[in-house]
Parts: C-alpha cells; structure tokens; sequence
C-alpha cells in the first residue's frame, strides 16, 4: 500500500448509507431489483467488513474516514417532482436515486474529506 512513501497518509472512505426512502429504489431496471431494506443490509454488512479488515491500522497510517455518518439520507440525495396521485395535479417531491448522492450530498462526503485532510496537516510530520 505505501510503495512510494511509507510517510503517506491513506483515508479509506466508508460505504455511504442509501437513501431514507424506499422511492429511491423504484426507478431501477434489471432483473434483481434492489429494496432499501436489503441494499441498507448490504451496505451495513460491507462496513462492518471494512472495519474488521482496516480499524487500528492507524500506525500503518492507514485510516476509516466515517463519511457513512456525515450523509444527509432525508436530503442529501437527488430528487424529482411526481404527481401525489392519478387524480390530481398537486406534486410532491421524491428521492428518485437511492443509492447516489445529490450534489449536496456529495458536498457533505467532501466535506469529511477534507476535515480529515485539514487534521493531517495540522499534525506535526512524521520523521
């Protein structure tokens, strides 16, 4: 992981959470279509994974970002106006991506990055 400098600072992001609704996931094509409860299921599972395989690295400088904690899952994903029902005009909005981050959502992923980064700099270096 360090082949060109074992001084590096690595940040490995954990999996961002899906989205609040399960409206998110109505709009996939496939053959498997993917509930929130089991891509959330999923999404657990792979962190988990990843914190039993990278936690305590931090003397190797290898560290968790928990940018999975920072997401916004109410706004923090695209939406899209639908009419409430076939009987009337009146719209509402609706998370039509569940698994993808608006750009205000990935504004708040950015901004655990660079929260991280900003503490990196601010510790003396290492020798």
């Amino acid at each position: 992981m360090h082949n060109v400098n074992r001084k590096t600072r690595i940040g490995l992001t954990l999996l961002d959470p899906p989205s609040r609704s399960q409206h998110g996931f109505c709009n996939y094509n496939g053959t498997r279509k993917s509930t929130r409860r089991q891509y959330r299921r999923n999404q657990h599972r792979m962190v988990e994974r990843q914190v039993d395989r990278y936690a305590g690295r931090e003397k190797a400088r290898l560290y968790l970002l928990p940018v999975n904690l920072c997401i916004d899952c109410v706004n923090g994903f695209p939406l899209r106006e639908y009419s409430i029902n076939a009987r009337t005009t009146a719209k509402e909005f609706r998370v039509y991506d569940g698994c993808h981050l608006s750009n205000e959502g990935y504004a708040q992923f950015g901004d655990e990055i660079y929260a991280w980064v900003k503490c990196c700099l601010s510790e003396p270096a290492v020798p």
